[in-house]
C-alpha cells in the first residue's frame, strides 16, 4: 500500500511540473533587441508593448509598429488589419524572457516584412 501511494505521489508531482502558459502581463513592458527586415540587420531596437484595455489585446509601437493590435493567446500574439487592399499581420511567441516578433505587409500579392528577436528590458 505504501509503494502506490508513493508512486501515486512521484506521479502527480511530475503532472504539476508543467509549464505555465503565458499571461497578457508577461507581454506588456519594453523590448530590446534585433531587427531584420527584407535581409537588412538592425541592432538595438526599442519595442514598447501595453494594454489595449480590452480584454487580451495590446499596443505594439517601435520600429514599423505604429499603435498595431494585436491579440494575446497563450504565449502567442496574432494580429491583422486589412485597409485598401492593403494588408498588415502580425505574429509573435514569447519564449523565456525572449519575445520573437514579425510583421508582414501585403499589398497586391507582394509581401515584405521583418523579423524582431527581442528581450524585456
Amino acid at each position: 500500500m505504501k509503494k502506490i501511494l508513493l508512486f501515486t505521489l512521484v506521479g502527480m508531482s511530475f503532472l504539476s511540473c508543467q509549464k505555465d502558459d503565458c499571461q497578457k502581463a508577461d507581454f506588456i513592458g519594453t523590448w530590446k533587441g534585433t531587427e531584420n527586415c527584407d535581409g537588412t540587420k538592425t541592432e538595438g531596437v526599442i519595442i514598447t508593448i501595453t494594454d489595449e484595455g480590452s480584454n487580451d489585446k495590446v499596443l505594439i509601437n517601435g520600429s514599423t509598429f505604429v499603435d498595431e493590435s494585436a491579440e494575446v493567446d497563450g504565449c502567442d500574439l496574432d494580429g491583422s488589419l486589412l485597409v485598401l487592399g492593403i494588408g498588415i499581420e502580425i505574429k509573435g511567441s514569447l519564449e523565456g524572457t525572449t519575445l520573437n516578433l514579425s510583421r508582414t505587409n501585403s499589398f497586391l500579392g507582394l509581401n515584405s516584412g521583418c523579423e524582431f528577436t527581442l528581450t524585456k528590458q
